[in-house]
This record gives structure tokens, sequence and C-alpha cells, in this order.
């Protein structure tokens, strides 16, 4: 899987909640089931775990 962009978007105003973006491109078969997508630095620290990830149907 490939990782294409990520955008972060500025908290907003009203809900103080930021929001990452990240696109991937994947196979239909490397875009079924459930994945842990970890977020890191340029240094390669890591700075978010989540699991139970998934793509949207294709």
């Amino acid at each position: 899987m490939k990782v294409v962009e990520v955008i972060e978007v500025a908290p907003d105003s009203e809900d103080g909640i930021a929001r990452i973006i990240v696109e991937a491109e994947a196979q239909p078969r490397e875009a079924r089931g459930v994945y842990t997508l970890e977020l890191q630095d340029a240094e390669g620290t890591k700075l978010l775990v989540l699991p139970g990830v998934r793509f949207p149907s294709i």
C-alpha cells in the first residue's frame, strides 16, 4: 500500500478538533480487512497509533 498524501486540517474554532487525512493507493484485495494506522513525524517518532482502521467499500 502506498501513501499518496497526508493532510493536516487545523482545529475547528467551534469544536477544537484537528483532522488528519491520509490518502493511500491500494488494490481491491489490499483494501479488505482491518489495519492499524501509525503516524510518525519526520524523524520516525510514533506520534499516534489508531487500531481498527478500515477502507471504504470500492
